[in-house]
């Protein structure tokens, strides 16, 4: 049998109490939980570009579709599977799938598209995005009177 224990300057009623900690946990590990998203994403950046990389293993780099527009990227493709459909071949796990995917994700800031650079190599797509000239912080001198 579990005792309920009222503690000094707990309110009569905890449950409303351990509903907003749960909710305020519940928020602080959003953060941290690994993303379920595909492909996964990391993204950089300094004064001068964007640095994104996205794990894409098997992945057709002529398949890929890479677009950005009102200060998002947008990563579409298909991840292909090999097939082995001879009629003696038996799957006796199949852990990985064929699949279409598509992801957007917000920038840190302007990038000029136009100058975009796009490699692929080992399965990691790696995209170098020059910061727009327009986003660049401007130093405002201040005159005396």
């Amino acid at each position: 049998m579990i005792r309920y224990l009222k503690r000094p300057g707990w309110p009569s009623d905890s449950w409303p109490w351990i509903r907003a900690m749960q909710g305020e946990l519940g928020r602080l590990m959003d953060g941290l939980a690994p993303s379920e998203a595909y492909p996964p994403v990391n993204v950089w950046s300094n004064g001068d570009e964007v640095l994104v990389t996205a794990e894409i293993p098997g992945v057709d780099p002529e398949h890929l579709d890479i677009s950005i527009q009102s200060g998002s990227l947008t990563l579409k493709g298909e991840r292909s599977c090999p097939e082995h459909s001879s009629p003696d071949c038996v799957c006796h796990r199949r852990e990985s799938e064929a699949a279409c995917f598509a992801r957007s994700i917000s920038l840190p800031y302007e990038v000029e598209a136009d100058r975009a650079r796009a490699t692929c190599a080992d399965g990691v797509l790696e995209l170098h995005l020059p910061r727009a000239e327009q986003s660049r912080p401007r130093r405002i001198a201040v005159e005396s009177s």
